[in-house]
């Protein structure tokens, strides 16, 4: 009993982590169709940075890199950082948020191009984007419980934008609504009484329709938080094989992590050698892959069916959960005879 229990906890564990990394990844593609593609926003737009990579030194003299999840700079020469979370309300959750986004207000420059030159920014704005289920609380913690408390050390020189969104079907099509929260202390985007900028499209409650960015999402397919192990295994299974090697029912592949995360960077801008290893371990979980323990790993090309599921992601979640029985094994091997003793030299 205790076992079945632990393999249902697994089993929405990884579906929780899709589910909102999924989400995250909808909400970016939303934004940076906004800020590229909403005429009248991306008229005053320079550069949308959707895996920015910024060095700075700390106070110790340190270099740590930030990674928001968007940044913009705009034609007037300001910038906007964006940023994601779903917030618990725990102390320790908030002050981490707040230590997170404080280095984001702290930054004077931005990427200006993909290849991440940075300028000079004259003012700049942090985003801070919460689900709507904790969006009123966040501001009463962040803004109202930090920032407007003169003893507490996160001290931004402005408040931060908290704006709040949510998923929602209509049918078979997903819609994000978008909206800044209307308190008198959360931060507020410059100019956002004229209807040509961001501040006045998240000041009315908006909805974005998938279909406006499914073709950013097609080519665009991940965030700048690292992937998800679920998520990216579904991208292998669904996409990256049946590309690379073809449709399902083939013989089993040999692959390397190296290789897969350079042909994801090259195709979509992101992909680590560390994030395959744990997605390629979670399909081994799931018997469909195989460690060869040399580097290199043996997957399964069989068609992936299991009665009442269509989700493919699903599939593999449940498999992973219940260690489902190996597909396909590790190819052998080659390691020297016991017995096999060294030619002598001859002279």
């Amino acid at each position: 009993m205790a076992g079945a229990k632990s393999s249902a906890i697994a089993l929405q564990d990884l579906l929780d982590d899709f589910n909102i990394y999924d989400q995250y990844v909808d909400v970016v593609c939303a934004f940076e169709w906004l800020f590229t593609q909403v005429t009248e926003i991306a008229d005053t737009v320079c550069h949308f940075e959707r895996f920015p990579r910024i060095n700075v030194t700390v106070e110790d003299g340190t270099e740590v890199t930030l990674t928001p999840d968007f940044t913009v700079v705009f034609k007037d020469g300001t910038g906007l950082v964006g940023e994601i979370s779903k917030l618990a309300m725990h102390d320790n959750s908030i002050d981490k948020a707040c230590r997170q986004i404080g280095k984001y207000a702290e930054l004077r420059q931005l990427p200006v191009d993909e290849a991440g030159t940075l300028v000079e920014v004259s003012d700049l704005d942090v985003l801070q984007l919460v689900p709507s289920d904790v969006g009123l609380a966040a501001v009463q913690r962040i803004i109202k419980d930090r920032f407007l408390n003169a003893d507490h050390d996160y001290n931004p020189r402005k408040a931060p934008v908290i704006a709040q969104f949510s998923r929602s079907a209509d049918r078979d099509e997903y819609r994000y609504t978008l909206q800044h929260l209307p308190d008198p202390a959360n931060g507020m985007l410059p100019e956002a009484d004229d209807p040509s900028t961001i501040g006045h499209f998240l000041t009315r409650v908006n909805n974005v329709t998938a279909d406006r960015f499914n073709h950013i999402k097609a080519r665009r397919k991940f965030m700048n938080d690292p992937i998800k192990p679920l998520y990216l295994a579904t991208h292998l299974w669904t996409a990256h094989w049946p590309t690379e090697y073809g449709g399902a029912g083939a013989e089993p592949i040999e692959v390397t992590a190296s290789d897969i995360a350079q042909t994801l960077r090259d195709q979509f801008g992101t992909g680590r050698a560390s994030e395959v290893k744990v997605a390629l371990a979670l399909l081994a979980r799931a018997g469909l892959a195989a460690d060869n323990r040399d580097g290199t790993w043996t997957v399964s090309r069989a068609t992936l069916r299991l009665q009442g599921e269509r989700d493919i992601h699903r599939i593999i979640a449940i498999k992973a959960a219940k260690n489902a029985k190996p597909v396909v094994r590790a190819r052998a091997t080659r390691t020297a005879r016991a017995d096999q003793t060294q030619q002598g030299m001859l002279f």
